[in-house]
C-alpha cells in the first residue's frame, strides 16, 4: 500500500524556505522524500533509537553507520544542503515528541518512540490477509459506516478481492498494555489540526489502510494471546503526519475502529456470513 505523498519535486525545482510555515514543511515534497523519512525512521527503530541516546565510545560505530545511511539514502536525491541538514533534528524531534493518543475510549499516556524497547516494537511488520471473493464496495461501505461516518471521501474502485492481500506496517508496538499500529505520513498539509488531518485521511483513504492493518493485527493477536480481547488489547492506529510534529497535537491522527467493524470485515474476508 502506498504510504507516502505522490507529489514529485522536479530536479530543477528551487528550495525556498517560508518562515510562515512550520519548519518541517520547508522540506522538499515528493514520494521519494517520504520514502527517505520512512527508511531513516525504520533504521532508528531497528537500532533502538540511537540518535537520541547517550553513547559511549564503543558505540561510535552506530553513529558512523547512521552517517553512512544518511549519505547513502540522500546521494541519489536532489536535496539542497539546508534541507539535508534538517534531517537529524527532524528525526530526533519525531522520536522524542510525546504523541497524544486522545481519540481512545480510555485515557492513555502519550507515546514517545524513544521510550519503546526493542522487545515491545516491530518495525516494518509484514501482514497477510486471506480473502474469499470479497468486493471492495462491501469493504468501503462497512468502513464508511464506522470510521468518521457521514464525512465524504472518494469511493474505492470496484474490484473483487480473492487470494492474499499483503503489505507492511511501519511500526507495531506495545504501549500501556495495548498494541498499536503506527504509520508515518510525509504529506504536506496547510495545517495539522484535527479537522485537517481527518480530511487528509479521508482524501487519501488512509481510513481503509489502517482498518485493514488493525484487522491483520487482530487476527494475529487472537492466535497468539491467551484470553485475547480486541477492546482490551488493541489500542488503535496512530498516523503521524511528520511535517506537523511541532504543531499542537503533534500532527497525530488516532483512531480505534469498533469491534463491530473488525468482526464484520473478518467475516467478509473469510467468506462467512455476518
Amino acid at each position: 500500500m502506498e504510504s507516502t505523498a505522490t507529489i514529485s519535486l522536479a530536479p530543477e525545482a528551487k528550495y525556498e524556505e517560508n518562515s510562515q510555515l512550520l519548519r518541517w514543511q520547508n522540506f522538499p515534497k515528493g514520494a521519494e522524500y517520504g520514502s527517505l523519512l520512512h527508511d531513516l525512521l525504520e533504521w532508528q527503530a531497528q537500532q533502538g533509537w540511537p540518535l537520541t541516546q547517550a553513547h559511549s565510545e564503543h558505540e561510535s560505530s552506530i553513529q558512523q553507520a547512521w552517517q553512512h545511511l544518511l549519505m547513502r539514502k540522500t546521494r541519489s536525491l536532489v536535496i539542497p544542503p539546508r534541507a539535508h541538514a534538517m534531517l537529524p533534528d527532524w528525526i530526533s524531534s519525531i522520536i522524542t515528541t510525546p504523541l497524544p493518543l486522545t481519540n481512545t475510549q480510555t485515557p492513555v499516556l502519550p507515546l514517545v518512540l524513544q521510550n519503546l524497547k526493542s522487545a515491545c516494537m516491530w518495525p516494518e511488520m509484514e501482514f497477510n490477509l486471506t480473502t474469499q471473493a470479497v468486493n471492495s464496495e462491501v469493504i468501503d461501505s462497512l468502513i464508511q459506516q464506522h470510521v468518521l461516518p457521514s464525512q465524504t471521501r472518494p469511493a474505492l474502485p470496484s474490484r473483487q478481492l480473492q487470494g492474499m492481500l499483503t503489505g507492511f506496517m511501519d511500526l507495531v508496538c506495545e504501549h500501556e498494555g495495548q498494541y498499536w499500529v503506527l504509520d508515518y505520513k510525509s504529506n504536506w498539509l496547510p495545517a495539522y489540526d484535527a479537522s485537517s488531518l481527518n480530511s487528509a485521511v479521508l482524501d487519501k483513504r488512509y481510513d481503509v489502510q489502517y482498518v485493514l492493518y488493525l484487522l491483520a493485527l487482530h487476527r494475529l493477536l487472537s492466535s497468539r494471546l491467551r484470553s485475547y480481547d480486541y477492546n482490551t488489547h488493541i489500542g488503535g492506529a496512530v498516523y503521524v503526519f511528520l511535517r506537523g510534529i511541532d504543531s499542537e497535537g503533534a500532527g497525530v491522527h488516532v483512531m480505534k475502529p469498533p469491534l463491530t467493524l473488525i468482526t464484520q470485515l473478518d467475516n467478509a474476508f473469510a467468506g462467512r456470513p455476518s
